[in-house]
């Protein structure tokens, strides 16, 4: 319930031209090229209560990148990074922990880090 309350908060306090852009990039349809990360080094974060739509991008996404890590949020419809921030946050965390772990020594780290 705190999810929708603040949800629906974030919705009322955007002006009409903000949200109208936000529901176009969420249902205009694209393609991503060549991802140039070892897939490796990817993890996806998921949410399994999200629109229909997005159910099939995230499967789609599983058959694309089946070597990187996903990660399944509890919930957060479609706008995890709004109403579960803390939770998405520590998966951004792990993640780069994970990466910069990951990275021979005497590499640059800028070198490495991509956000797609």
């Amino acid at each position: 319930a705190d999810a929708v309350d603040d949800g629906v908060t974030c919705v009322e306090g955007m002006g009409g031209e903000l949200l109208a852009s936000r529901v176009a990039l969420a249902l205009t349809p694209y393609e991503v090229g060549a991802v140039p990360v070892p897939q490796d080094l990817l993890t996806v974060v998921s949410t399994p209560d999200c629109h229909e739509l997005l159910l099939e991008e995230q499967a789609h996404v599983r058959r694309r990148l089946p070597r990187a890590r996903h990660a399944e949020l509890k919930g957060g419809g479609d706008f995890p990074e709004v109403s579960r921030a803390g939770e998405v946050l520590a998966f951004v965390l792990a993640h780069l922990q994970r990466a910069l772990q990951a990275l021979p020594p005497g590499e640059d780290a800028k070198e490495r880090v991509h956000v797609l």
